[in-house]
């Protein structure tokens, strides 16, 4: 693997004006894992907030364990755009995070 970090992965960047506070979003991923050992993942939005106080990073989706022998698989859920969101300052980072164990001990 070419990743040095365990976020370096698929990732784009969303307008953050195309979003309205309190609606009902979906993100839907089909993803193929390449891997015999399972791999989970989750879906991260982040942004610097507008004050200069830090970023936002926030975790709408995460999604099972999957390996090879699967194919591809969906994975889906709903977010809902709230003050934290609104409080980013510029557009949405978007991030697909691949190696997330969510029932191992040290998370």
């Amino acid at each position: 693997s070419n990743r040095r970090w365990h976020s370096d992965s698929i990732r784009t960047t969303l307008l953050k004006e195309c979003f309205v506070k309190g609606l009902v979003y979906t993100i839907s991923l089909k993803v193929r894992i390449q891997k015999t050992i399972p791999l989970s993942y989750y879906v991260q939005l982040k942004g610097p907030r507008a004050d200069g106080s830090g970023w936002t990073h926030k975790q709408p989706l995460f999604c099972p364990e999957q390996s090879q022998d699967q194919g591809w698989v969906s994975c889906s859920g709903p977010f809902v755009i709230d003050a934290d969101y609104e409080a980013i300052g510029e557009d949405l980072h978007f991030e697909v995070i691949f190696d997330y164990k969510k029932d191992t001990p040290e998370n």
